[in-house]
C-alpha cells in the first residue's frame, strides 16, 4: 500500500472509486433528493479533486490500483475521503485521512461526514460539531477536530 499524490490522469480512477463508495455506503441512507444531488456532483467533484487549485489530495495504491482517496483544502476542510467497498474496513480510511491530518499543521479540521460514518470519524478523534443536517438531500453531521488532541 502506497499513498501518492493525485494527479490529473487519475480523475477517471477517483470517480469510479467515489461511485462505487458512495453505491456501497452513502447511498442507502438518503432519499431520493439526496441520491440525485449525490449523482449528479459526482463528475464534477472528480474534476475539482486533481485541480490544485481546489484541493490538495492524495491516493492509496495496491497492485497500480487506486483504492482510495483523500482530498483537503487549505482551510482546513476535509471534502472528500472515499475507499473502494472491498477494501473498506482493513485501515485505508484510517490512513488517508491521518496523512491529510499531518498534512494541515496547526488548524482545526473539519468535515461532513455522512450519517452512516460518524462512528469512523469518532473513532479517529473528531467531534460533532452540530446534530445532523442536511442540504439538498443530503443528510450529515458536522464534525471537527483539534489537530493538537488528535490521536
Amino acid at each position: 500500500m502506497r499513498i501518492l499524490d493525485v494527479t490529473p490522469q487519475d480523475e477517471d480512477s477517483l470517480l469510479k472509486v467515489a461511485i462505487a463508495a458512495i453505491e456501497a455506503q452513502v447511498m442507502p441512507a438518503l432519499h431520493e433528493e439526496g441520491r440525485s444531488t449525490m449523482r449528479s456532483a459526482q463528475a464534477r467533484e472528480a474534476n475539482r479533486v486533481v485541480d490544485k487549485a481546489c484541493y490538495s489530495a492524495a491516493k492509496v495504491v495496491v497492485d497500480d490500483q487506486i483504492i482510495g482517496y483523500v482530498a483537503w483544502t487549505s482551510e482546513g476542510k476535509v471534502a472528500h475521503l472515499y475507499v473502494e467497498p472491498t477494501f473498506q474496513s482493513v485501515g485505508v480510511g484510517g490512513v488517508l485521512l491521518r496523512h491529510a491530518i499531518a498534512e494541515m499543521p496547526d488548524q482545526q479540521i473539519h468535515l461532513r461526514a455522512s450519517i452512516n460514518s460518524v462512528g469512523f470519524y469518532e473513532k479517529l478523534g473528531f467531534a460533532p460539531l452540530d446534530g445532523e443536517l442536511g442540504d439538498a438531500g443530503i443528510r450529515y453531521v458536522p464534525m471537527g477536530l483539534n489537530v493538537n488532541i488528535a490521536p
